[in-house]
């Protein structure tokens, strides 16, 4: 219901964007002075950032019914959707007012208001609450069951295992994943974007090899969904988004790549440490 909410002042939006519209949105296509290697890497950045972590719903998926048939039904409606809520509205946008050169974080309201009123542009700020606010609650449901199959594979805490009797949630998870994000909130959206690439690329990658070996390893093991076209399927599903990762990595902003590597770093740190704990914890047994 939030969703179809949020979605009517976006309608109202592209359809008034279009009305007036006096600009080709589309040019020019790469901003000037700027290396096309350098603009498709921020841009495949910023497709990570607006189009990662279907994945991630893979670890709530004893709590969906039917997720063979229902996994796929959801991305098959939600993932076009995505894509037509973000090209429509971003030219409708350009269409009407042709200033692509002072577009930045949140100024789709801006916009909203350029294009159609007040009203409109109040009603596209509430709209945006609205979206990010499932956003996150989303975020939410996903990633606080990591920290809870860390825990009970021995790898963090094991309080952050512990289910809630009256709720069945992993309730300490849950504060502890709320508490990183709210830490997180003293960041910029761009400085936000450039770090989650790095990470997200990494887990991607991780999945990718994951799936190339489960596949080489058990090619018969029974599957309630499975990437079709045999090996060459298989390699393709692997070998163009890594394409598509390393061509990001090194063509967008450089000043991004130190924190980059930073987070991609703390990783095998932190499972370094977590293993030399355990071992002497086994040792001290």
């Amino acid at each position: 219901m939030l969703l179809v909410v949020s979605f009517i002042p976006v309608i109202a939006f592209v359809v008034l964007g279009f009305h007036h519209a006096h600009f080709n949105p589309f040019h020019p296509f790469l901003p000037a002075g700027k290396p096309w290697r350098e603009a498709y890497g921020v841009g495949l950045a910023l497709a990570l950032w607006s189009y990662a972590g279907y994945e991630q719903l893979s670890t709530v998926i004893e709590e969906v019914e039917r997720p063979e048939r229902n996994f796929p039904l959801g991305l098959a409606i939600v993932v076009p959707l995505t894509i037509a809520t973000y090209v429509l509205t971003l030219a409708a946008g350009l269409a009407a007012l042709g200033n692509w050169q002072v577009w930045e974080t949140g100024y789709m309201v801006t916009a909203a208001r350029l294009v159609g009123g007040a009203g409109l542009g109040t009603a596209m700020f509430a709209a945006a609450a609205i979206a990010n606010f499932i956003l996150l609650e989303s975020t939410m449901l996903s990633v606080t069951r990591v920290p809870l199959t860390m825990a009970e594979d021995g790898y963090l805490h094991p309080g952050l295992g512990k289910i809630s009797a009256r709720f069945g949630t992993p309730t300490r998870s849950i504060l502890l994943t709320a508490v990183c994000c709210a830490l997180l909130a003293v960041f910029s959206v761009p400085q936000l974007i450039a770090v989650y690439a790095w990470s997200r690329i990494a887990t991607s990658t991780l999945t990718l090899i994951s799936f190339w070996q489960m596949r080489r390893k058990y090619p018969e093991l029974p599957r309630s969904f499975r990437v079709g076209g045999g090996v060459v399927g298989a390699l393709a599903v692997v070998t163009l988004p890594v394409l598509l990762f390393v061509w990001a990595l090194f063509n967008s902003d450089s000043s991004t790549r130190l924190w980059g590597m930073v987070s991609l770093a703390s990783g095998p740190v932190a499972y370094g440490w977590v293993r030399r704990r355990r071992g002497v914890a086994k040792g001290g047994a």
